[in-house]
């Protein structure tokens, strides 16, 4: 499927970072000493042959087939870079302008990390939720996206904080190819974009920057030198198709954030009757909760005798 997971450790800390995952790694950075074999080779399986040099390791698959995507991976060792390409075109570039960072820290104080990526599009998506455009905007005029999910009213237009959830996942697409990075930490994080632009290196496309404020370093590289419709694939590979709705979710819902009580929705219910309007499900913000407390009720607003009603 093209979807390659890394994570890079500081091997000089003593404690384990927090990791959002407990996917496992299928190589480890130790197998990829460069070898030195009868061939120059070392055969990984029938799809893909692993070629050592002095340089780094190319891990390419053998067959093109055309309509299709064939990845090839390289790895070089220093500097430290990871190149995702399809069927010859660069999607992705790891460590391309050396940003890999770790923070000195404890197992109580995990300190930042940070990584940057070049992503060979200017047409930049993704990060939500936002109240702004659905293309990104470069950054070095109007500070980092934030990644910390929230609800803070009254959600400006045009803000770059985020909103009800965060999603660290950028992709970006050019007319001949779509690449992609998910970077799987759930601290708070930020996430600058630059136009980068080195036609002797890697040409024009989007320079991205990940920093959290802690945990594990982990992400997931991905694209397609075919269709995006690959990429939204990837995408539900990775994290999980979604299921099928409950059959009382494809009803008719009244929700409202609003100061209420049982009594109000009891009254909303009747009136909805009254006047004709479908209704299945009624929904109450936090504000039937005592001191925000999840799943306990204010019984002074909401006394078990109108609940009961409501049931």
């Amino acid at each position: 499927m093209g979807i390659v997971q890394i994570k890079v450790q500081d091997l000089s800390e003593s404690f384990s970072r927090f990791r959002v995952s407990d996917y496992g790694v299928g190589v480890e950075w130790g197998q990829l000493i460069p070898q030195t074999m009868d061939d120059g080779t070392t055969i990984a399986n029938p799809d893909y042959i692993i070629t050592n040099n002095a340089n780094g390791v190319d891990v390419q698959q053998q067959v093109q087939v055309e309509g299709q995507d064939a990845w090839d991976v390289k790895i070089q060792y220093n500097p430290f870079r990871i190149v995702l390409y399809s069927n010859g075109q660069v999607l992705v570039v790891v460590n391309n302008e050396d940003t890999l960072f770790f923070e000195s820290g404890t197992e109580l104080v995990q300190q930042s990390i940070s990584m940057g990526y070049f992503v060979n599009a200017v047409n930049m998506f993704g990060l939500p939720e936002r109240a702004a455009e659905f293309k990104l905007n470069y950054t070095d005029t109007q500070g980092p996206y934030r990644l910390w999910t929230q609800d803070a009213f009254d959600h400006p237009w045009g803000s770059l904080w985020p909103l009800y959830s965060s999603i660290p996942y950028l992709v970006g697409h050019a007319a001949s190819q779509t690449a992609a990075v998910a970077w799987l930490n759930s601290a708070e994080t930020f996430v600058d974009l630059f136009q980068y632009v080195n036609p002797a290196l890697w040409g024009t496309g989007t320079h991205a920057s990940y920093t959290s404020e802690g945990g594990a370093m982990e992400f997931f590289i991905y694209g397609s030198a075919v269709t995006p419709k690959t990429v939204n694939q990837q995408l539900s590979e990775l994290s999980g198709y979604a299921p099928m709705p409950l059959l009382s979710h494809l009803g008719f819902h009244y929700c409202k954030w609003e100061y209420n009580s049982a009594e109000m929705l009891v009254n909303r219910n009747r009136n909805f009757t009254a006047y004709g309007f479908p209704v299945d499900v009624l929904w109450s913000d936090i504000e039937y909760s005592e001191s925000k407390q999840y799943f306990v009720f204010n019984q002074t607003a909401w006394p078990q005798s109108t609940i009961n009603i409501l049931n």
